[in-house]
């Protein structure tokens, strides 16, 4: 005879009672292991930034204490589970294209840190306490390094420029300093100036990790000023037309800059780009993985060049490379053309673009058409910002996460 309905509920009491702990055991299994999952990601996130944060730090100051606090910051405001995991370690080092980890260095361009949560402050467990497991470490590693760096400064250097433009040359030594304090034996650094429809390679790139070539270019920036009016294009000690009908404030005796000869008014930014960009690519066969950066500055808008200047037999200048158009009229609106080509010729090369526009000429529309990459634009017409806008520049530079 079939035993009664209710006498069966009985027996699957039992057997849900004997199941009750696998059913609790694979909860278990599911949710704190998601849950473990979820923390060493939000790790791993934590120390990726927390890597980042003390290279821009490492790269601004070149103090590796104050890089480790950044570090330690970074990772008390972010949460690893429900609370904030530790800086478990960190190191810094040196790090170069090839390289499968950090070598010992006196001047560091990488950092390793590792991130978790351990001992007392592991993570909580909460269903595999049935398996007397209450708690579970996590951890993570990141290395930031940089990548070489090849950065050309473009400076406009033109007469309009002349009460200002120390504040540019100050701007342009900070960058300078700042991507010296973390520099690597494969970082290359120069500068071209331009004025008129001529442009110079002022100082040849160099590298920038040796400190005796940094301090001879460093102490050449540092007298950097407009071009100057020595003298005209025929040799007499007259300064060049149109200066001298204004007087002593467009006089300038630097022998050390390219002079204007001639009939040298008019800008054209499209000539300092051109130079610029060459110099970058000569510089990129030798490291084509090199991170390229392109800083233009300029104080003046595109303006038209109606009569090509005679040029000295031997030359502009011996003392630097020089290039200039060959159209003996140029527009504006050609200028304007002939920069955004340019531009275009950058990003088909990989050279990222930036631009500062100073003044109050209308220059910033067009100094926005050409940047490129991981550029950006700048305008102020307050030359003390000037400064602080090269050092943004220097310290903005893109990291690589390398492992």
């Amino acid at each position: 005879m079939t035993p009664p309905l209710r006498a069966r509920r009985g027996n699957y009491s039992v057997i849900l009672g004997f199941l009750l702990p696998v059913f609790l055991g694979f909860t278990a299994l599911s949710v704190d292991q998601s849950w473990i999952r979820i923390a060493e990601s939000q790790s791993q996130d934590v120390a990726d930034a927390a890597a980042h944060a003390a290279l821009i730090e490492l790269r601004r100051t070149g103090d590796v204490d104050a890089a480790e606090k950044v570090a330690t910051s970074m990772v008390a405001r972010n949460r690893v589970g429900e609370k904030a995991g530790a800086l478990l370690d960190i190191q810094f080092g040196g790090w170069t294209r090839g390289s499968t980890a950090m070598t010992p260095s006196e001047n560091p361009n990488a950092v390793e840190v590792e991130v978790g949560r351990v001992g007392a402050n592991e993570l909580p467990l909460y269903f595999a306490r049935i398996w007397n497991r209450d708690s579970a470490a996590t951890e993570a590693s990141a290395t930031a390094a940089s990548r070489s760096l090849h950065a050309i400064v473009v400076m406009d250097i033109t007469a309009s420029f002349r009460f200002d433009i120390h504040w540019a040359r100050d701007g342009a030594v900070s960058f300078l300093d700042i991507v010296h304090d973390s520099s690597t034996p494969d970082d290359r650094v120069g500068m071209v100036t331009f004025f008129s429809r001529y442009a110079h390679v002022w100082t040849e790139p160099f590298d920038l990790y040796d400190d005796t070539a940094y301090a001879a270019t460093r102490a050449q920036w540092s007298t950097l000023t407009w071009a100057t009016t020595e003298h005209d294009y025929y040799g007499d000690d007259v300064p060049a037309y149109p200066f001298y009908r204004y007087g002593s404030d467009y006089y300038n005796d630097a022998p050390q800059m390219p002079r204007y000869y001639g009939d040298d008014r008019g800008t054209d930014h499209s000539v300092g780009l051109k130079l610029g960009i060459d110099v970058m690519l000569e510089e990129g066969a030798k490291d084509p993985f090199a991170y390229k950066a392109l800083v233009v500055l300029t104080d003046g808008k595109p303006v038209g060049l109606p009569i090509k200047p005679e040029r000295r037999p031997a030359d502009l200048e011996e003392a630097w490379r020089v290039y200039m158009h060959g159209d003996s009229t140029r527009s504006a609106s050609t200028i304007i053309l002939e920069s955004q080509n340019q531009a275009v010729r950058a990003e088909n090369n990989d050279i990222n673009v930036w631009t500062i526009a100073f003044g109050s000429g209308g220059q910033a529309e067009f100094m926005e058409s050409l940047v490129v990459g991981d550029g950006k634009t700048y305008a102020t017409t307050d030359p003390s910002e000037l400064v602080p806008i090269f050092e943004e520049i220097a310290v903005s530079l893109p990291m690589l996460l390398v492992k």
